[in-house]
């Protein structure tokens, strides 16, 4: 395939932390859990972001029980009181909170599946994976052409332009910050720069995000 301009755009997939016993266990992940044609009787999930809080406060609403395991803080990377805000409200509804909990271990009996973290063991009918996502990079050969990877992202200048000058790179795989509104933006400045030869420049300060809880 020969080009004058490409544009990659190859998005990520589930990170799965190395835990002992994970090989022997059912997991889902965001893009598996809505195969579901039942109800987890008690759904853990690991992982407190807000793939994590979006579904718990959907299964706690929809009649599951719900246990969230974060080896650090549940939205840890947002404002205190938005935090705060939301936990309380989690809580009160009826989600389980397990912050600072590293799981160690996971094992199945009887059907249940156990989470052994450093202070607790908790036990549920349904496991989901939620703790973080990771680019899509690594089947792309991007050395053929000259495309650096930087802190496992591929590396682009604010027109999202990468080392070889025929090449973009837009969306998940080349931000941190990863939600729809980023990817739409880097979508129209790539667009800007290739079709229209405007020197548009991205700046993700001002791109609005949102984390999909109620309030």
């Amino acid at each position: 395939v020969n080009f004058r301009y490409a544009v990659i755009a190859t998005g990520t997939e589930p990170f799965i932390p190395d835990i002992q016993g994970i090989s022997d266990i059912r997991y889902f992940t965001n893009e598996t859990i809505f195969s579901l044609t039942e109800l987890p009787e008690h759904l853990i999930i690991l992982g407190g972001g807000a793939i994590g809080i979006e579904l718990a406060q959907a299964f706690i609403r929809l009649g599951s029980k719900v246990s969230i395991i974060d080896a650090n803080f549940i939205l840890q990377n947002q404002d205190k009181e938005f935090k705060e805000s939301i936990y309380n409200l989690l809580k009160m509804e009826g989600v389980s909170i397990y912050e600072q909990s590293s799981p160690k271990k996971l094992a199945t009996n009887e059907g249940n599946i156990s989470v052994h973290t450093n202070q607790h063991v908790i036990s549920g009918t349904h496991l989901l994976i939620a703790t973080g996502r990771i680019p899509l990079t690594t089947k792309l050969q991007l050395e053929n052409a000259g495309v650096e990877i930087q802190n496992g992202l591929i590396k682009t200048n604010q027109h999202l332009r990468t080392n070889n000058k025929r090449i973009y790179a837009v969306g998940d795989v080349a931000t941190t910050k990863r939600h729809t509104n980023m990817a739409s933006a880097h979508a129209s400045i790539a667009i800007q720069n290739i079709l229209l030869k405007v020197p548009a420049k991205i700046d993700p300060n001002i791109i609005p995000y949102t984390i999909y809880v109620e309030p």
